[in-house]
């Protein structure tokens, strides 16, 4: 049985090419930030983006917990964005699972930027068990 040190090495210590992948998966649940807007591509690809606000707790510097809101931007193309775009409005509970996609630009200013979205493969509205969200003591950011 190998330890901790030799965990994911091949016996004969080459890598294949599969040991060597790595992936950026994403499983979020939060609340739309806004109504979807459902736009198409020259080439007629269905694209919906969509910014999803994601809570969570951290200590503020006074040693107290406080909520604060995490921003992500997703985008779903084809039947799931015609999908998400028909069922969805803001505010509503989803549940999404992708991959992160870093893009890379100049802005206005000629300044090289980098941004990271989630490409959804997956979006569902969330209803948790008992139907009970869990957020009603939560102030919605929106």
């Amino acid at each position: 049985m190998p330890n901790v040190a030799q965990a994911g090495r091949s016996v004969n210590n080459k890598t294949s090419r599969a040991q060597a992948r790595t992936f950026a998966v994403v499983d979020l649940l939060g609340r739309l930030g806004r109504d979807l807007e459902l736009t198409y591509t020259a080439s007629g690809l269905a694209v919906t983006k969509l910014n999803l606000a994601v809570g969570r707790p951290r200590r503020a510097p006074n040693g107290q917990s406080e909520w604060v809101t995490d921003w992500y931007r997703v985008t779903a193309f084809d039947d799931l964005a015609e999908t998400i775009a028909r069922t969805l409005r803001k505010g509503t509970l989803v549940s999404v699972q992708g991959k992160l996609q870093s893009n890379s630009y100049v802005d206005r200013a000629g300044v090289n930027r980098t941004s990271i979205e989630v490409v959804a493969h997956a979006i569902e509205p969330y209803t948790p068990p008992g139907g009970d969200s869990g957020y009603d003591d939560v102030e919605v950011p929106f």
